[in-house]
């Protein structure tokens, strides 16, 4: 029997429930356009930003402080240049959140595909395994489940930086915040993996595998992992919201990116400082744009969970 080519699939798909249901829902075409919208914009920064914040040539102190190009504030005018005005320093608004978004979001998506790969390897052994090693892991779950993620992240932040180099730390601070976040995020992959597993290992193409000889661990990789990976993708996507709002949390805390990076949690405490001097939009519009970004995603994750949810069919 042939294959069925990539066209074919194609056209599978368009003709799925998934897509029809996508294609009913206006909810989910708007919040998959935004989020579409905020990853484009944020990977192209170095393109569409009038800009280069890394470029210290083009930073004017003269151009500090500026309001949006609408408005006036301490007498001085908005200049069109500088749609949404710029901070202390004289940087673009609108370039530093590009360019904010892009760090953001890499961080956001390293973080998740770590904590999967972890959450899925120790899922799927506990799963599988059982016994004293399914204990072990899931009350190391437990454990940590007892203590808010954030403050894991804090945890491991302050450990790690404890024991770099302090010249290190900020060459280093975008490493140390992914690893700190991927750490407090695994949990719920592997506890939703083994959960899929003790139901799939069960089930007689596992036990056909067994009778045959196949290796534990070619079962487990091979047969078993792909039928459970379907939560994945909407764990991963929520996670991915959770994750960027940690990043800004700890970022906006002073324990995450040095301040000379610009993700959005930095642009927000940089700009909290002179929120109290009438400076609003310099906190203002990084964090719509964190909003924005999280919201989309955040709806769109809600909508797929509740697509790919057979009990709601």
């Amino acid at each position: 029997m042939a294959k069925p080519n990539n066209n074919s699939k194609l056209t599978l798909f368009f003709k799925g429930d998934l897509w029809y249901s996508f294609s009913k829902s206006p909810t989910a075409i708007i919040s998959f356009s935004l989020t579409v919208i905020c990853l484009f914009a944020a990977f192209s920064a170095q393109l569409i930003a009038p800009f280069d914040i890394f470029d210290l040539a083009a930073i004017d102190l003269m151009d500090a402080d500026l309001p949006p190009m609408w408005s006036t504030f301490d007498g001085y005018d908005g200049d069109p240049r500088f749609i949404f005005g710029t901070d202390d320093q004289g940087r673009d608004i609108w370039s530093g959140i590009l360019y904010g978004a892009q760090i953001s979001i890499f961080v956001g998506f390293t973080s998740v595909i770590i904590s999967a790969i972890i959450g899925i390897a120790l899922g799927l052994l506990a799963g599988y395994s059982g016994g004293r090693i399914d204990s072990f892991i899931m009350r190391v779950a437990d454990i940590q489940l007892s203590f808010p993620a954030i403050l894991i992240a804090l945890l491991i932040d302050g450990v790690m930086r404890g024991l770099l180099p302090r010249e290190l730390h900020d060459e280093l601070a975008i490493y140390v915040l992914i690893f700190a976040i991927s750490i407090s995020g695994w949990v719920q992959y592997a506890r939703t993996i083994r959960g899929s597993v003790m139901v799939e290992k069960n089930k007689e193409y596992v036990q056909a595998g067994q009778v045959i000889g196949l290796p534990k661990h070619t079962i487990a990789i091979k047969h078993i992992l792909p039928n459970v990976l379907s939560p994945i993708f909407v764990i991963g996507t929520i996670h991915l919201a959770s994750a960027i709002i940690t990043e800004a949390t700890l970022s906006f805390l002073g324990v995450g990116m040095s301040p000379t990076t610009p993700s959005l949690g930095t642009l927000i405490r940089i700009g909290n400082e002179y929120l109290l001097s009438g400076e609003w939009w310099i906190t203002l519009f990084p964090g719509l744009a964190l909003v924005i970004l999280v919201l989309s995603v955040n709806i769109f994750g809600d909508w797929l969970r509740d697509a790919l949810n057979p009990k709601l069919r």
